[in-house]
């Protein structure tokens, strides 16, 4: 399968860590008598060599499609998923059943209605009818994304709304929209970090230090605005600021990250905690590697171990593992021993295998 886009692909954002966990891909099979529970319309199977995903509680057999060697797990969109049988590309439903036949060379999840299909070395658009809704004449193409995609012909790159129609060539521009959070995009100027709207004017004059997080996107990345706050850095010290480039709590801390569910990963001599938006920590200092919470849980470390802590700051699921993910939508990806899989928010397995 061809992966122009990344499929599938669980990347782990840290900021506050001495200790990261890299960022990577994370792997599993079945074989294919097992049936795959997973909860909603999220996942699927296919014979290709591919990557696991969080997933869900909707039951699934392979009896439907004929398959061979690797099941990959792939979320679903629009009710429909990817599956491979034979080296071509096809969906099928939350029923296991085959909706798109395996033809295309190679095809993109489904985004906003449209999923991307090659054939021949060219890119187009189908339906989830499987109707061909832009013509596959493209070189490349990308997943829609608030109406937009990026496509490429004849050397030329443009972007193209769900007709199909030219809606600029600016690919700059573009690109630059996926660094906007509510509203307002860091901008680095003499060295100094400030914010711009979407005129490109300064709203928050460039008086911070520049920090890792530019050129990337995620949840966990400071200096993004997140429930209303940013965490930038001043004379080699965290604060965060609002909307009006106020200082709303202090500059004090060795490392900072964005708020989630209401609390903030905060450093202050070598040890992580959380803060309120008052600043205070309302859970104390005592671990070496920190998530943002999610679900109302957080991963956590206080030695070498992963486990995953409420907002009181307890232990719910213990640090026993090599590896885990954030919880999403109910499900985090862990690591122990020779086992990797999912688990609930319990603790317990939902689908696991093992790993050589």
């Amino acid at each position: 399968m061809k992966t122009i886009v990344l499929f599938l692909i669980i990347f782990i954002f840290i900021s506050c860590n001495n200790n990261n966990q890299n960022e990577k891909a994370v792997y599993g099979t079945i074989d294919t008598s097992s049936i795959l529970k997973v909860n909603d319309e999220n996942l699927t199977i296919s014979n290709q060599k591919g990557y696991s995903h969080e997933n869900r509680d909707t039951s699934f057999s392979s009896k439907n499609i004929t398959a061979e060697g690797t099941i990959s797990v792939y979320k679903f969109s629009s009710g429909l998923a990817i599956f491979n049988e034979n080296g071509k590309d096809g969906f099928i439903n939350t029923n296991g059943e085959v909706e798109i036949p395996a033809k295309y060379d190679g095809v993109g999840n489904f985004s906003e209605g449209l999923a991307y299909v090659i054939q021949n070395g060219r890119y187009g658009y189908i339906d989830v009818k499987d109707h061909i809704v832009i013509p596959i004449k493209y070189h490349t193409a990308t997943d829609f994304e608030n109406g937009i995609a990026v496509v490429t012909e004849n050397g030329k790159q443009f972007q193209i709304n769900t007709s199909g129609e030219i809606v600029t060539t600016n690919y700059h521009q573009f690109q630059n929209n996926n660094f906007y959070k509510e509203g307002l995009k860091w901008e680095e100027k003499n060295k100094k970090t400030g914010y711009v709207d979407r005129t490109g004017k300064f709203v928050i004059e460039p008086l911070y230090n520049e920090y890792e997080g530019k050129y990337r996107t995620g949840d966990n990345i400071p200096g993004y605005f997140s429930e209303g706050l940013a965490a930038v850095r001043l004379n080699e010290k965290w604060g965060y600021i609002n909307h009006k480039g106020l200082t709303v709590i202090k500059f004090e801390f060795e490392h900072a990250s964005p708020f989630s569910e209401g609390l903030a990963a905060a450093k202050i001599n070598g040890k992580i905690g959380f803060i309120n938006k008052k600043g205070k920590f309302v859970i104390q200092p005592s671990y070496t590697y920190t998530g943002n919470f999610k679900d109302g849980l957080c991963r956590a470390s206080e030695k070498t171990k992963f486990g995953f802590i409420d907002k009181s700051g307890k232990f719910i699921i213990k640090p026993v593992y090599s590896y885990v993910s954030d919880f999403s939508e109910g499900f985090a990806f862990v690591k122990v021993d020779s086992l990797e899989g999912y688990i609930d928010q319990t603790g317990n397995w939902l689908w696991k295998t093992s790993r050589k």
